[in-house]
């Protein structure tokens, strides 16, 4: 016989975060998201590499926008997961990619290496769920450490 139970979910527990992170490597890029419920525990991982030949057809200085793009269109597109809010890092995204190049549907989140966030783009209502997300990250300290552990699963399926 079955032991009777019931989960005791939080209304944020059914919500979701994407942290995207976008890594130069020898002869190309990778990049990673890595989609994480409330608790910041994972829900779903993608990513991709994209090699670039030693010799550009791009015009020079615009090859890291055109692979970032490339790779972050074919993680979207692989992601089963539908998150309320994007987590990135600027410096590795680029300061095209999300004005000129993608356009999104959900609020996103500009992460900068000291902990410090400011929404990209429009800003969501106050007590929003993507909002509430954020707070609850930055109030428990998994805010950076899950783009962290994004760029080190990335660095595990690489290797």
């Amino acid at each position: 016989m079955p032991i009777p139970f019931r989960e005791l979910d939080e209304p944020l527990d059914r919500n979701s975060a994407a942290f995207l992170r976008i890594l130069e490597r020898d002869g190309g890029f990778a990049a990673a998201l890595l989609i994480v419920n409330a608790c910041a525990e994972p829900l779903e991982f993608v990513y991709n590499t994209l090699e670039l030949p030693a010799t550009s057809l791009c015009p020079p200085g615009r090859l890291p926008g055109y692979a970032a793009a490339r790779l972050v269109r074919s993680l979207f597109e692989a992601a089963r997961g539908a998150p309320d809010v994007l987590v990135f890092l600027p410096e590795e995204a680029g300061s095209e990619l999300f004005t000129r190049r993608i356009e999104m549907g959900i609020p996103a989140v500009a992460l900068h290496p000291d902990g410090t966030w400011n929404w990209y783009g429009e800003e969501p209502e106050s007590g929003s769920v993507a909002s509430a997300l954020i707070d609850r990250y930055q109030t428990t300290g998994t805010l950076l450490a899950t783009a962290d552990r994004a760029a080190a699963g990335l660095g595990l399926v690489l290797s």
